[in-house]
């Protein structure tokens, strides 16, 4: 597990919340930014007590989904399956740091297993996300990418299985005062080019080619 694997699978520890951050979170409810209320819980803001019934349930709703995140980079299927059982969103991600989809993390921390479990309860394995760098952002990333970029060979095998695409690539989109790092191969890349792993490279491989004999055969 690499180091931001061990990072995101910290879940929240909700014992030590205060409301400090009140305003910030009763603002993202009252106007329905759910992936940022998915990030306030993700951050451990206590959830404001001035909220109705109605937005409490809501919130409690999204803690499931963004709760989801950290235990999917963990492995902790017995977990997840609990979760998404009690309703949590599998293609839920929060709209911060690297909170990405919980198909995402789960991919690139390697664990199959909770992949399989994800993708049985409606992930979307071609799900895109945006996430943060240094100096910009990555674009339309995905599940498969993170995981080859990550050398994680069993989860890619579990994903390319449920029909991941090696042509769906992220693109660098800077922040401003470093446009001169912006990514130019925007469209052009294929997973193959992320991929170090020889392993992941010869599946990679395959796949292209499979899907070349289809679009060959439908000409």
């Amino acid at each position: 597990m690499d180091g931001k694997c061990k990072t995101m699978a910290r879940p929240p520890d909700h014992s030590h919340q205060n409301n400090d951050n009140a305003a910030l979170f009763t603002a993202a409810v009252a106007s329905g930014d759910w992936g940022l209320v998915r990030a306030y819980l993700l951050w451990e803001y206590a959830t404001p007590g001035n909220l109705t019934p109605r937005q409490k349930a809501r919130v409690e709703r999204e803690r499931l989904s963004a709760e989801l995140i950290p235990y999917s980079a963990k492995g902790d299927r017995r977990t997840v399956l609990r979760y998404l059982r009690l309703g949590a969103d599998p293609n839920a991600g929060a709209n911060a740091d690297d909170f990405a989809f919980p198909l995402a993390w789960a991919a690139r921390c390697d664990h199959p297993e909770v992949v399989k479990i994800l993708l049985a309860h409606g992930a979307k394995v071609n799900a895109r996300f945006t996430y943060p760098l240094t100096t910009g952002m990555g674009v339309d990333a995905t599940a498969l990418e993170w995981a080859v970029e990550n050398d994680a060979r069993k989860s890619v095998a579990v994903l390319f299985a449920h029909g991941a695409n090696p042509r769906l690539m992220s693109h660098f989109e800077p922040l401003p005062g470093f446009e001169d790092t912006a990514d130019t191969s925007k469209g052009t890349r294929t997973a193959l080019d992320a991929a170090t792993d020889p392993e992941i490279r010869r599946m990679i491989r395959k796949v292209l080619k499979d899907r070349r004999r289809i679009v060959t055969k439908a000409d």
